[in-house]
């Protein structure tokens, strides 16, 4: 009995130790309604839990001491969210659903006090420039007003600058104060037009941006960095084969910024390869290979060799070599050599019964293979990992291409060769089995086999 009521007083203090967070909202005009909570990821957001309102707007949300530190997204009807920065602290707070951002009041919460002072003052102020600066382009500079114009815009910058360094200095030790810091921009001199002041951000962006917190992975700053240091280099003029010549310039100098730390480093990577690989800049694919091939450039572990390969992947995929060659067994039991088709144009096509845009674009292809069955050969490889799935779409689609499947998802043989990373994705060959091509539509089909 001794040994049993010793186990229970050592037992209970543990359980007591046992720290919880709450996440504690009213959220006004939002009566008994749901409320999503999700993690942020870059560009990638998890839904970890969900609950209702009661009747006043109330709800919470609990965090363990094992829920690691970074941003959160709550969302709520029509599409309203609001950002909320969890680092070990209970997080109180009023706002209201129809503008969620704007209304917010944080009750308790340092990390969230900050982050919102800052927030609400960066968009007031970003708002007073953009006003400002049409006036500053096209208002001739030799006239008075426009250095009273001149003078105010750098005063709002100026002061927002001032606001922030104090900001930080006060907070320097919070997550909030990391992730802000990421966000600060080399003021803009109002004199210079737009292109000019195009060409200072190009060369001055990252003066003062530090790849070097990893918690801020748990947040979409970085992604957002980088996204806005792409837009300098947009440009809706240029042909592709020039912009990615400009994307070219401005990835060899994001990487160059981010080495400073290896999982961030390999983040931004992964990142830009999915970003250009989606809207098939492979020029671009094929320098970051050469770039991350460089011993010069690339003091990376060895668990960066997945992302070397992806990229050797894409790059051995590019518009002119030799197709990777398909022999699997069709479903109607028939022994599949790409090689040994024989037509002008063949296309091999990954999708998958779950993927909306597959169906759309299968039954888009089905009438284009019908079309165009003279000259055009096609092989669909189907990455379900349920055969049931798969054949119950099958029927109510009735193809007559060749179709395989190894239902073995991303991890087949044929994917892994074809470097399939998403669906529906199309490779168009021409008659020695070279690829002349990635479409992402009937269209640019269409346009690769003119």
């Amino acid at each position: 009995m001794k040994k049993i009521t010793l186990f229970v007083f050592i037992i209970i203090p543990f359980f007591l130790s046992a720290k919880e967070y709450k996440i504690q909202g009213n959220i006004k005009n939002y009566n008994s309604a749901q409320v999503f909570l999700s993690s942020v990821y870059g560009d990638k957001l998890d839904i970890l839990d969900s609950t209702l309102t009661d009747r006043d707007g109330n709800f919470q949300f609990l965090f363990s001491q094992d829920q690691p530190n970074g941003m959160y997204r709550l969302f709520f009807a029509n599409n309203k969210k609001l950002d909320l920065l969890f680092n070990y602290e209970n997080i109180i707070f009023e706002s209201n659903v129809s503008d969620p951002i704007n209304s917010i009041v944080v009750k308790e919460s340092v990390e969230n006090k900050t982050y919102y002072k800052y927030l609400l003052r960066k968009n007031y102020d970003q708002y007073r420039l953009e006003l400002l600066q049409p006036v500053l382009m096209y208002y001739p500079k030799t006239d008075v007003f426009f250095k009273t114009i001149s003078s105010e815009f750098n005063s709002i910058q100026k002061g927002l600058s001032e606001f922030t360094r104090d900001l930080l200095y006060l907070n320097k030790d919070t997550y909030a104060a990391a992730l802000i810091a990421m966000e600060q921009k080399p003021l803009l001199l109002p004199d210079l037009n737009p292109e000019q002041q195009q060409m200072y951000l190009r060369e001055h962006y990252f003066e003062s941006v530090k790849f070097d917190n990893e918690s801020l992975l748990r947040s979409n700053v970085i992604t957002s960095t980088i996204l806005s240091y792409l837009s300098l280099y947009q440009n809706q003029n240029l042909s592709k084969d020039q912009l990615e010549d400009e994307f070219i310039k401005a990835v060899n100098i994001i990487l160059s910024h981010s080495k400073s730390n290896i999982e961030i480093h390999n983040f931004v990577i992964d990142y830009l390869i999915n970003g250009f690989e989606n809207y098939g800049f492979n020029k671009v694919i094929n320098h970051m290979a050469d770039w991350l091939s460089n011993p010069e450039n690339c003091d990376m572990p060895e668990d960066s060799n997945s992302l070397k390969e992806r990229l050797n992947t894409i790059k051995k995929l590019a518009p002119g070599n030799q197709a990777p060659n398909i022999i699997e067994t069709d479903l109607a039991g028939n022994t599949i050599n790409l090689n040994e088709i024989k037509s002008k144009f063949t296309l091999v096509v990954f999708w998958a019964s779950w993927c909306p845009h597959c169906k759309n674009l299968l039954t888009e292809l089905d009438r284009f293979y019908h079309s165009q069955k003279d000259k055009l050969a096609m092989v669909s490889i189907s990455i379900d990992t349920s055969k049931t799935d798969m054949n119950t779409y099958l029927k109510t689609l009735k193809p007559e291409w060749k179709t395989i499947a190894d239902f073995k998802g991303w991890d087949g043989k044929t994917a892994i060769d074809y470097g399939i990373h998403s669906t529906p994705s199309m490779f168009l060959l021409d008659e020695k089995k070279k690829i002349l091509g990635k479409a992402e539509s009937i269209f640019e089909l269409q346009q690769l086999m003119k």
